[in-house]
């Protein structure tokens, strides 16, 4: 099918619309699902390329491109579902360039819990590339399709409902067995832009904890700066005011970090230079060093 636009000053652009769809009944194998016998699988592709005006930025052809792959089980019920978004430009010179982005969301056989929680989840959606220590704030939200016949739009439940901030970061790594404890970001600038603006709103992370630990924090001359207890099933923020300031409840965190607002156990902020640290492991005795550097 073939869409002819007429853009504003008289530009003709020619935009071709591809769309197609498969059905196969199989045999699936799944990862994190395993072997389902005789499921079906719908795939539906649809392609889009566009000529932008000649010489527009060298590029001859933008073709962006969805690819939406359904998986189901013999009840119809969702296993798996994988959206490829990618797009690709030619330029006047034959270079081609593409970028693709991929999102996938899978069903859980038999559905997990989490201690202290009695839901089952069934299932499961991949979010890529967090940073570590950032604020995330997720939100899952029920609507309907309205309806057309009676000129109703469609309505959505408020994200805020269900809103929760998420801080990504390592896991508990308890006898440290998964490598050495860290801190970040290390140096540490006190105006960094992420953090706020009263000596109160800042902080770093302690990373790669056990998941019950002590924190001891030093002066090159051995005088003990703050001690701080770190235990993987705590959710709260130990009074730290970054999380009061441009937080918000319900938070989580991984479990294996543990932020500290570098005031110390005199109620005092740290100055301009370079400090060490001692984390103990509570259940081993294991102890790790390390150190980091403030600037002001």
């Amino acid at each position: 099918m073939c869409v002819h636009l007429l853009k504003e000053g008289g530009a003709l652009l020619v935009d071709e619309v591809a769309a197609d769809e498969m059905v196969l009944v199989a045999d699936v194998e799944l990862a994190g699902v395993g072997f389902v016998p005789r499921v079906g699988v719908r795939s539906t592709k649809l392609h889009i390329n566009r000529t932008p005006r000649p010489g527009r930025w060298g590029i001859r052809v933008m073709t962006p491109m969805w690819h939406i792959v359904y998986t189901t089980d013999q009840a119809g019920r969702l296993l798996y579902r994988e959206l490829h978004h990618m797009i690709r430009f030619t330029f006047e010179n034959n270079a081609d360039f593409t970028v693709v982005y991929n999102r996938n969301f899978e069903r859980l056989d038999p559905p997990i819990r989490f201690p202290g929680d009695t839901t089952e989840y069934a299932y499961r959606y991949w979010v890529d590339g967090l940073m570590n220590g950032w604020q995330y704030v997720f939100a899952v939200t029920a609507y309907d399709r309205g309806d057309p016949a009676q000129n109703l739009l469609p309505l959505e439940s408020s994200a805020r409902q269900t809103s929760v901030r998420s801080f990504p970061g390592a896991e508990p790594n308890d006898g440290f067995a998964r490598g050495k404890v860290g801190v970040y970001p290390n140096p540490y600038y006190v105006r960094a832009a992420w953090d706020g603006s009263a000596e109160r709103d800042k902080k770093i992370y302690f990373t790669n904890l056990p998941s019950e630990c002590e924190i001891h924090i030093y002066t090159l001359a051995g005088e003990t700066v703050d001690v701080l207890y770190h235990s993987a099933t705590d959710q709260s923020t130990s009074g730290i005011r970054w999380y009061t300031t441009y937080g918000g409840d319900p938070m989580e965190f991984s479990g294996g970090e543990a932020a500290w607002d570098l005031i110390s156990q005199a109620d005092q902020r740290l100055a301009t230079g370079l400090y060490l640290f001692a984390v103990k492991d509570l259940k081993t005795g294991d102890i790790q060093q390390g150190k980091f550097v403030v600037i002001r």
